[in-house]
């Protein structure tokens, strides 16, 4: 909106600062006006996943490195990941 122009080759990851809730793409873009947010990151501990089995991770990777789910442009907007 201040007519600046995010880089092409940018991808810009909002991280959830509330364990064991969902921000998800649509809320940070009407809620917080963060429009250019690529992707939502949001982590949850075992426990809580037990009981919510509806939400599946997608992040459990050791290497950032070998999944890059994150760090390409995909069909991907939430990134789940279990507590380490």
């Amino acid at each position: 909106k201040a007519g600046y122009k995010k880089p092409a080759n940018l991808i810009i990851i909002y991280s959830n600062p509330i364990l064991n809730t969902t921000i998800t793409l649509k809320t940070v873009h009407e809620k917080m006006n963060y429009y250019f947010i690529d992707k939502t990151f949001n982590v949850y501990d075992k426990h809580y996943l037990k009981e919510h089995p509806a939400i599946v991770p997608n992040c459990g990777s050791r290497s950032c490195e070998n999944c890059n789910l994150c760090y390409t442009f995909n069909n991907v907007t939430e990134i789940i990941e279990i507590l380490k």
